[in-house]
């Protein structure tokens, strides 16, 4: 399907890839227009290109039934499960993942991240889910794996993992106990990084929170990126970047100085100057990517900068920069 030439024909009205958001508590709401789909880095809201065009047409949007177990349900089970229970299940999750090369071939000469920041962070690699399950499945009954928010499924009760795909790289989040309660991943194959689904909490984020000045990214790549070039870990990365998800983040640390690094495109453009019209929390402040590399990377900044593409990210930049380093 070719979305814009249905929404030309349909008679909406677009800029570009963008058509104003459903959503009119503010008119400079924008839609952003993918190939898979649509999103609105305001407000949050997302939809498939069916769902759109049944919004478009004031249709009720009816979600597909999958054979899973209801996300409610899933929900309600892993609030039931005892906080050490889950951890432990966690614990045992990540033991069971990889030291692999590809994690250094993937993040270090792909991405250009530092080797010491990746053995710092305690990345593993995760080669097949399914092994993984069965051997979890050894030790913990089928209930508590779908308790723990790890697992769902299906009605002929086969296990799947809710956000992991094979061949990925895992990032865990570990709690003060350095125990791990949490996990983002990217695959390798899709070069797709995987958001958590909500069947796991959404309450961490991937960075060090108690700096009382922190950046934020879109992604964990841009992170470790930043950290690269600064050797500093005063970030964080949140599972979506948008507006509501950032005034969750100042609500949860109201003392501490709040940055926000977009990524250099349409939408991370956009998210910019929403932030700055918005204006309205003192601790909360918008930063172009562009300002962020001149104040922290200024022997580089100017070559670097000539050479990327108009729309770019902190690992495009990061990438580029250590051509330069070689020389």
């Amino acid at each position: 399907m070719d979305i814009l030439a249905t929404l030309d024909s349909m008679g909406v009205k677009r800029q570009g890839r963008k058509i104003g958001c459903f959503n009119k508590s503010d008119s400079t709401f924008s839609l952003h227009i993918y190939d898979d789909g649509a999103k609105c880095f305001s407000c949050g809201a997302s939809y498939s290109h069916r769902q759109l065009l049944m919004k478009l047409k004031g249709e009720e949007i009816v979600s597909v039934k999958k054979n899973f177990i209801p996300e409610k349900a899933v929900r309600k089970f892993r609030n039931a499960l005892p906080k050490k229970e889950r951890i432990n299940i966690y614990s045992d999750f990540y033991n069971l993942l990889q030291d692999s090369k590809n994690i250094h071939t993937y993040l270090s000469e792909k991405r250009c991240i530092d080797y010491g920041i990746i053995s710092q962070k305690k990345i593993k690699y995760l080669e097949n889910p399914v092994n993984v399950a069965n051997k979890l499945r050894k030790k913990y009954d089928k209930e508590s794996l779908i308790k723990s928010g790890l697992f769902g499924v299906s009605k002929r009760e086969f296990f799947y993992f809710s956000f992991f795909k094979e061949n990925s790289i895992v990032f865990p989040f570990f709690d003060k106990k350095n125990r791990p309660v949490y996990f983002q991943t990217r695959s390798i194959s899709d070069k797709v990084f995987l958001k958590p689904t909500s069947l796991v909490e959404h309450h961490y984020y991937y960075g060090n929170i108690f700096n009382m000045k922190l950046f934020v990214f879109e992604s964990i790549i841009d992170c470790l990126s930043y950290e690269t070039i600064t050797g500093e870990d005063n970030y964080v990365s949140l599972n979506t970047l948008n507006y509501p998800n950032i005034v969750q983040l100042h609500k949860r640390f109201p003392n501490k100085e709040i940055i926000v690094v977009p990524d250099y495109d349409v939408a991370g453009n956009s998210l910019y100057e929403l932030i700055k019209s918005k204006n309205r929390i003192r601790n909360i402040k918008a930063m172009s990517l562009p300002c962020l590399l001149k104040n922290i990377d200024s022997k580089y900044y100017g070559l670097v900068l000539s050479k990327l593409k108009l729309e770019f990210d902190l690992n495009d930049y990061l990438k580029e920069r250590r051509k330069y380093e070689k020389r």
